[in-house]
């Protein structure tokens, strides 16, 4: 395959990487290796496209050996699917939020607390991704706020958080299959909510979703999972 023929060495690593199942363990370890021994956030964006396409490639890879052979559990196959969908998206947020606040400052509530963006990953990162998947990704935040102490002009939340999730959708999307770099994502709220704004703060998400929102949204939405931080095991969303 293509992807053997442009790196000759991956198929010798994929050979050893399929006597064992594939576990979340295994794909962070191997971001680590491909972002190289820096911690979060200290990449810059277009170094984490380059490593999130090289761990997509493995990763596919080393679970289609492992299928075909029949050595994978279809468990394993969409687990395995599901958790380089969930790495990806919280290493990104991690390296993405670090380069935005280097120049606009953290973002700050009301009362001086840290504001983070909130990443739900509907229907299938509950468990059922697969190589052909979109993931479908909601933002959401919990308090109005500002950033200080950057280099450039201060952003409200709205505007730092609509940002961020613009380039975290340009980091996973997969714009062709020559240039792939790990799944092609829909922001759902980009969709539902006020136009030209891909977040909605906590209060008022519910009422866009429910109002707004397809059927098949709001079933994705009930089997939804939190994708911002890591945690060993996934938790729904209520």
């Amino acid at each position: 395959m293509r992807a053997y023929t442009a790196c000759p060495e991956l198929a010798a690593n994929v050979a050893q990487w399929v006597q064992q199942p594939l576990t979340r363990a295994w794909i962070e370890a191997r971001l680590d290796v491909l972002c190289g021994t820096c911690a979060d956030g200290a990449l810059n964006e277009a170094a984490l496209k380059t490593a999130l396409r090289c761990l997509r490639t493995e990763v596919f890879c080393t679970v289609m050996e492992r299928d075909l052979s029949g050595a994978a559990s279809v468990a394993e196959v969409t687990g395995a699917m599901t958790d380089l969908a969930e790495v990806t998206i919280q290493r990104a947020l991690a390296v993405l939020s670090a380069d935005l606040e280097a120049l606009f400052g953290e973002l700050r509530g009301p009362n001086g607390e840290r504001l983070t963006l909130g990443v739900v990953g509907m229907g299938k990162l509950g468990g059922g991704v697969n190589a052909s998947s979109d993931i479908d990704l909601i933002f959401i935040y919990e308090d109005d706020g500002e950033t200080s102490g950057g280099t450039r002009s201060p952003l409200t939340t709205q505007e730092f958080f609509t940002l961020l999730g613009q380039r975290l959708i340009g980091a996973l999307w997969r714009k062709s299959r020559r240039t792939a770099t790990c799944f092609a994502s829909i922001c759902v709220c980009a969709r539902t909510a006020i136009p030209g704004r891909s977040c909605a703060a906590l209060a008022c998400s519910k009422n866009i979703f429910y109002a707004q929102g397809r059927e098949w949204e709001r079933y994705g939405g009930s089997r939804g999972v939190w994708c911002r931080r890591r945690r060993a095991s996934r938790r729904s969303v209520s």
